[in-house]
Parts: structure tokens; sequence; C-alpha cells
């Protein structure tokens, strides 16, 4: 995003604002000292600490050349304003004919980042809104460029213009919260609505000048452990965690959370199976008091942030399925692989001991991994243990 704050101005002595009019002596806002620069130079001043903290926090040549373009422009609206118009008409009128050209040079540069990504991205549809978003303020930093001759406070005009790839990342995200919700995923969808937050404000003229001071505090957790952890959008999710990090706070809040509010949505959906399945057995065997379904059900976790939404970081996970005829009821336990690479059953599933016998009824499933190998559960070959 780049947006370059150009400055209103007057057109010479005897106009105001970019509009040409006589010099008329009853006209007082005409002869106000310094027209409406003052104006114009709280805009450019407002905007001017934005691109500062931007600059520092990524020092890279765009936006070096953003704030020198911004400090610039805001300077040239100080010295309108600070002579009373006495200053350099030329020299103003110039000065803002190329920030806006320089507006326009690093719009140029966005539009060529987000057509690499929206080649490398045909069906993304928030590719082709950012796209569309950088050339929106090229055109409009080009129109100005056009215009600035004449009627300097054009070049202000690009800063005044919403972030449309913003707005649209905004929609897809309340979109993805709601899904969410619907599916019982409370911690995800809190961390994509805070990202919803910082894109709706992103998308706002004006209030997104002071990104750079709110996007941290707005960033979910989560995204910032990841990324201070070397992953970040774009390449393949990592599997499992960084090593030490298993009982990292902002680990245990997010991805134990999520994790067990997965597992407590699927028991809830799961009990008519596995009530028919109880049922089938106790038909074969009155003395079965519980069942349980072990399968393998990989977990993958999205960056809230993304649009569509784009992988994060991978489990390997098993999960342990139970139903007692007592409790009426299906508890779910996760389970890993253990270090010679097969999943072994925990001890118990919410105290429900895992082991085997005429009472309690084991099946393997691959209902959650179809037509994928399934790896071996050692438990496999009990007598007591049948493929579903």
């Amino acid at each position: 995003m780049q947006k370059q704050a150009a400055s209103a101005v007057t057109s010479g002595p005897a106009q105001r604002n970019g509009s040409p009019h006589a010099e008329d002596p009853g006209d007082t806002r005409a002869r106000a000292p310094g027209g409406y620069h003052g104006t114009w130079l709280t805009v450019g001043g407002l905007a001017l600490p934005g691109v500062y903290e931007r600059t520092a926090q990524s020092p890279v040549p765009e936006n070096y050349a953003n704030l020198a373009n911004q400090s610039t422009m805001t300077g040239l609206e100080y010295a309108m304003w600070a002579s009373r118009d006495a200053f350099s008409w030329p020299a103003y009128a110039a000065g803002m004919t190329l920030g806006a050209g320089v507006g326009m040079g690093l719009g140029v540069d966005d539009m060529v980042k987000t057509g690499q990504k929206m080649g490398a991205n045909p069906d993304s549809e928030q590719a082709k809104w950012d796209f569309a978003n950088a050339s929106v303020h090229t055109l409009a930093n080009g129109v100005a460029m056009a215009l600035a001759p004449l009627s300097p406070a054009v070049a202000f005009v690009p800063l005044m213009l919403p972030e449309v790839g913003d707005a649209y990342r905004a929609w897809g995200l309340a979109n993805q919260q709601n899904a969410l919700q619907q599916e019982g995923k409370d911690t995800e969808a809190a961390a994509v609505q805070q990202s919803h937050t910082l894109a709706s404000l992103n998308a706002t003229p004006v209030i997104n000048w002071f990104a750079p001071f709110y996007e941290k505090a707005l960033t979910p957790a989560i995204e910032k452990f990841e990324i201070a952890h070397g992953n970040c959008g774009g390449q393949p999710a990592p599997s499992e965690l960084p090593p030490g990090t298993a009982t990292n706070p902002v680990v245990v809040d997010y991805y134990g959370n999520a994790m067990n509010e997965r597992a407590q949505w699927l028991a809830g959906n799961m009990l008519p199976f596995m009530q028919q399945r109880f049922n089938e057995e106790k038909a074969r065997s009155p003395d079965t008091d519980t069942v349980t379904i072990v399968a393998r059900w990989p977990q993958t976790f999205n960056w809230p942030s993304s649009v569509p939404a784009q992988p994060m970081r991978k489990f390997d996970r098993a999960i342990a399925l139970t139903y007692s005829e007592k409790a009426g009821n299906v508890v779910a336990t996760y389970f890993g692989r253990d270090v010679d690479g097969t999943y072994r059953l925990p001890p118990s599933n919410h105290d429900i001991a895992l082991r085997p016998d005429a009472r309690h009824r084991i099946f393997y499933s691959q209902m959650f991994t179809p037509g994928q190998s399934t790896p071996v559960f050692p438990d496999h070959d009990s007598p007591m243990v049948r493929q579903s």
C-alpha cells in the first residue's frame, strides 16, 4: 500500500484550493493568511508519522521513497502556509506534480508485485482485488500528476481513496469467521475476527494512515508466534511445533484450545453414528457396554488473516472416539505417533480404559483419511479388534 499525502493548494495569488476565481476585496476567505494550506498541512502532518513508522518497521527502498515524497509534499504545504502564499508558485506546483508522479511510480511497483501474485494464484479473488486496488491508486496518481500543474490540490486525492483490497479481505474474513463459529471453532473464529477488524481499519481512509501503530496490537498472537519462529504465509505449512514451544502460553491458548474444540465438535456430531455402532455390537454380543473408533485425523490450522484460507501449521494426529452405554455420550482424545512412527492407543479416554475385551469393542477406521494408507496401529492384531 502506497499513499502520498499530497497537499491542497492554491493555484496562484488569485486562486484558492485549486479553484480559480478573481481576487475579491470583499472575500475575507480568499484573503485569509495562507488560504486553505493549513488544512492540507494538517492532513499531511497527520499522515506523515505513519509513513515514518512504516519505514522504520520495514526499511525497504519503496518505503524510503514514500517517506521522502510525503515529507517533501508536506514541506511544500508548510512553505505555502507559513509564507502566506508568498512561496514560489512554480516550485510549489512542480513539487506537487512530482509528488503525484512518485505516487504513480510506487503504484506501478505495487501493480507488478500484486500482478505476480495474481499470476501465481489465478483462482484467488483476493489476489485480483489486490491488483485492482494497486491499479486504482496508480491511475489516481496519474490523473493527479496530469492535473497538478493547474490545480496542485488534486495531488492530495489519492491519499483519500479507500483500500479496496483490504475491504474485500474484511468481507472474506467475516465469512470465514461465521463458518468457524458454526463448526464450534470459537478460538479460531476469535483470531479471524481480530484479523477482520484489522482489515476493516486498513480499508478505511484516514484511519489507515495510522496502520503501523495499531497493526501489531490487532495481529493475532498465534500469527506473531509463527512469524517469530520462521513461519510465514505463501510457504508449505510446517508440521508439529518448533522444539521447546509446546508449553508456550500462546501455543496452549490457541492450538490447545482449538484442538479441544474440534474434538468436542466431532464427538457431538458422531453421537448418532456411535450409537448405531454400539447397538450393532450389542446385538452381536450382549456383554458389550462400550465401543471405540480409532482413526487418523490430521489437523490443519490456517492463517487467521488469510483470504482465501492458507495453511499455517499441520499436526499429524489420530483420535479415539468412545461411546459408553453408561454415559450415553461420545468422548474424544487425540494421540500422536511414537518415536518409532507408529500410533499407540493412550491408556484411557476420559477415564475409560482403551483396552479391547469382551465388553469394549475397538475398531480402526479410515473415515477421515479416505484413500490414504493407514499407519500401523500395534493393537490392530488383537483378536478383539476388528477393521471398521
